[in-house]
């Protein structure tokens, strides 16, 4: 019997588990500073970098209408369902430049929040839109419709 290794989830939302540190109304300012705190004497990569973990709305602005294009859950079932996130979405820069941003998210072993791996990086749209006609013909899979996703507080 041939099974999987890999189980792959797109998602037409961003899934919980990615929305730890986004600022809610929900949660109360004291329990994000204990969280942070937390993180700072469990996490040897927060400690070195506080921007480590993975921010969904941050250098996102819903005037400048950025977007989740693709987000793509992908489980390994052999590793105790361990997953990572491929995340596609556009955003604008401060001198309103747009670009399309590929995300690599693993769950950090210390501190359990998801991170960016060093495999993310941006392309100017200009050169991402050259991509479309590959796109049409089924050479990237995307999802049908881009992901309209509110811009929370940017």
């Amino acid at each position: 019997m041939n099974k999987s290794k890999y189980s792959i989830i797109y998602h037409d939302s961003i899934p919980d588990k990615l929305l730890v540190l986004e600022d809610d109304n929900n949660i109360k300012q004291q329990e994000i500073h204990e969280m942070k705190c937390y993180w700072k004497n469990t996490c040897k990569l927060y400690n070195k970098n506080p921007n480590h973990h993975f921010r969904p709305f941050l250098g996102m602005s819903q005037v400048r209408k950025d977007k989740y294009i693709q987000v793509t859950e992908i489980i390994n079932k052999w590793d105790d369902m361990k997953s990572s996130f491929h995340i596609v979405r556009s955003i604008t820069k401060p001198n309103s430049t747009k670009y399309i941003e590929f995300i690599e998210l693993y769950e950090c072993l210390d501190c359990g929040v998801y991170c960016k791996t060093r495999n993310s990086y941006q392309m100017p749209t200009k050169l991402f839109n050259r991509f479309g006609g590959l796109i049409r013909k089924g050479e990237f899979l995307t999802t049908d419709v881009p992901l309209e996703l509110n811009v929370i507080g940017h």
